[in-house]
């Protein structure tokens, strides 16, 4: 009987087939209709496919030898065959023919005629290895040395306007008769034509092992390329259609249309490298500020803005790794751009660093594909390490560490209320207490480090090397130091830090009420008052009972000639010089230059105006008191004095009832 014919063999491999129909889910095995076939569908033929692994079958000496090989050694199946056409095609399952080398017969059995008959057997070859098995193929290699400059004048030099680039492709790679190379240019997902506008993709490779394969580019195929994107690579297929992956690419960076970007300078790095700071360092301070870290590029020569726009891609280094930052399409954008690294990323390049460590920063133009880098880079000094626990976030605000508390130094060894400085602490020295924190890492393994007491804007450091039982250290915030920073409030903290490190960390603020500092004048003296108490009454006035007080300004420091001082007086119809007021009076007066050094007297008021308010009839006139102080405007602030408090008597004994200073009576 006639062998089959397998469909999609290849022309000129006896047994072998397309990679395409060995992945099919079936493959046709078309046999010749023999004859005598059955016409009965009752009594129909039995057609039986045998595929065993390749053997030498002469070295059988009998049919019944090879019938046997094949009864032990096959796999297969039967069909029943009736009034068959021509050609009587049988699909042959997956299953049954994984890639390999076969032998396949058939046999047709006629029941009516009481004989089968075999077919002779045939090879059958499925091969699913490709070229460059298991790798991808390297780029291709252009011709040695290569040509300077290697631009599209220079394809146009050549015969027929191609360049051929060498493959590194040899038996070991799989290399054979009839293999075949397609190739592309830019980003595409299929192969581009050969020489343009032939729609032919497949270049026939040598099999020559003496000649170096080699693949083309021509000039039209660069041309044809309308994206800018010059980056060539190929696959290589046998016979049987079974390819390689696609190549690496090589970047031919001299074929654009467009001068290539050139003057690439080195990028900057916001408040580390750039026009403003030059420290070189990122801590975490600076990522706080900026919510991370950014990076700027400035502008260069040749900028393409579109068909297509320029592509800037940024790069981090660090001995942890590489992170690459969102690429920037130049497009209508201003010089310089800016990118930014997250929190994240910088922590992911920081690892489980300590101290500086170098980050290097680094760039590229992309145009269509084609990468130009930046010979400049720079590399500063990543720094996110701490001392004590570990941070919540990225402030320097721990809240872990135990707010500094505030105590004035009192006599006999006590001290005032936490973070209250008194008027009765006045120039006295202060207690600033660090208690140390407790959780991990704990002070005792993060010796030595140094506390830094900020007071104001003061600043005490102390090193730390060892940890006291108490687990407190103690600062002593000099008196000259409390009034230099004044109140009424000044906010306190400490800070930790060790010398390989720039990041401190702190606890929350400590707000410290500051009444031990205050500047104040000595009260006003009143002339001529009367008795222990020194009671404000009619002699006060002069002239007596009409005129007007006689009060004194002492001398200070804070009167300074030329400068306006008020004078104020707030009388009480009680003798507790409590609420309510009830009469208030203020004068105004130009302080003389010699008041520093020697005060100054002044008349004010009048018994009208002061006195006969806090009197208003005869059930208040053995009660009355008053306060007077003085205050003066010095540039920036009010400075007061200490309240005279005195008792008032604004009435004189009658014959029948009281009378008042000038004379009338007192209402009943």
């Amino acid at each position: 009987m006639t062998v089959g014919v397998f469909e999609d063999a290849v022309a000129g491999y006896t047994g072998l087939i397309t990679s395409a129909a060995g992945k099919a889910l079936v493959a046709n095995f078309d046999i010749t209709r023999w004859v005598p076939f059955s016409t009965d569908a009752d009594f129909p033929d039995f057609l039986t496919i045998q595929l065993a692994p390749y053997t030498d079958l002469s070295k059988f000496p009998t049919e019944a030898d090879e019938d046997k090989y094949f009864s032990d050694n096959s796999r297969g199946f039967t069909v029943q065959i009736s009034n068959p056409g021509p050609i009587i095609p049988v699909p042959i399952p997956k299953s049954l023919r994984s890639a390999g080398v076969y032998v396949v017969r058939y046999s047709v059995d006629n029941p009516d005629l009481g004989n089968t008959s075999f077919s002779e057997p045939q090879l059958f070859i499925y091969d699913d290895k490709t070229p460059y098995t298991n790798e991808t193929p390297p780029a291709p290699q252009p011709p040695s040395p290569l040509p300077v400059p290697f631009d599209r004048a220079f394809f146009a030099s050549q015969p027929n306007e191609t360049v051929f680039f060498t493959i590194p492709y040899d038996a070991l790679k799989g290399r054979s008769e009839d293999d075949y190379a397609e190739t592309r240019l830019g980003f595409l997902d299929w192969p581009t034509p050969i020489d343009p506008p032939d729609p032919e993709t497949k270049f026939k490779l040598s099999n020559d092992p003496a000649i170096p394969a080699t693949i083309p580019l021509s000039l039209k195929t660069i041309e044809a390329e309308s994206d800018g994107n010059y980056r060539f690579a190929y696959r290589v297929c046998d016979v049987a259609g079974n390819c390689s992956d696609w190549s690496n690419a090589y970047r031919l960076t001299q074929v654009g249309v467009a001068p290539v970007p050139i003057d690439l300078l080195a990028p900057t790095v916001e408040l580390a490298a750039d026009a403003i700071t030059t420290d070189g360092l990122i801590n975490r301070a600076d990522i706080a500020q900026v919510g991370g870290m950014n990076v700027g590029i400035l502008a260069y020569t040749n900028i393409q803005r579109s068909s297509p726009s320029d592509i800037v891609r940024i790069r981090l280094t660090t001995a942890n790794g590489v992170v690459d930052l969102t690429p920037i399409t130049v497009g209508a954008s201003t010089f310089p751009l800016r990118a930014s690294a997250t929190v994240a990323q910088l922590t992911t390049l920081y690892g489980n660093a300590r101290g500086n460590l170098p980050l290097t920063v680094s760039w590229s133009v992309d145009r269509g594909g084609v990468i130009y880098p930046s010979a400049l880079s720079t590399t500063i000094n990543l720094d996110k390490s701490v001392v004590g626990p570990p941070p919540v976030d990225d402030t320097d605000v721990n809240p872990s560490l135990i707010p500094l508390v505030v105590n004035a130094i009192r006599a006999n060894g006590l001290f005032g209320p936490d973070n209250h400085l008194e008027r009765v602490d006045a120039n006295l020295p202060a207690r600033a207490r660090v208690q140390l924190w407790t959780v991990a890492t704990t002070p005792e393994n993060s010796v030595p480090f140094t506390l830094t007491l900020v007071y104001g804007s003061k600043t005490y450091a102390q090193l730390v090397t060892a940890i006291p039982v108490s687990r407190a250290i103690d600062f002593t915030i000099p008196a000259a130091d409390i009034i230099s920073e004044g109140g009424p409030t000044v906010s306190a903290y400490y800070a930790i830090t060790t010398a390989g490190s720039t990041n401190p960390q702190r606890p929350t603020l400590t707000n410290v009420i500051v009444d031990s500092v205050f500047k104040r004048m000595d009260a006003p003296v009143i002339r001529n008052t009367s008795g222990t108490r020194k009671t404000i009454n009619c002699p006060c006035f002069v002239p007596v009972n009409s005129g007007a007080l006689k009060v004194f300004l002492p001398p200070s420091v804070y009167l300074q000639g030329g400068s306006i001082l008020t004078l104020t007086f707030e009388g009480f119809s009680n003798n507790t010089n409590t609420a309510p007021i009830v009469v208030t009076h203020t004068q105004t007066y130009s302080v003389p230059g010699t008041a520093a050094a020697s005060g100054f007297e002044v008349d004010f008021g009048s018994f009208a105006t002061l006195l006969k308010p806090i009197q208003p009839s005869q059930a208040f006139v053995n009660m009355g008191s008053a306060n007077i102080r003085s205050s003066v405007q010095l540039p920036g602030e009010t400075v007061s004095s200490d309240d005279a408090i005195h008792r008032v008597l604004g009435v004189r004994v009658g014959t029948t009832s009281p009378v008042y200073c000038d004379g009338l009576p007192v209402p009943a």
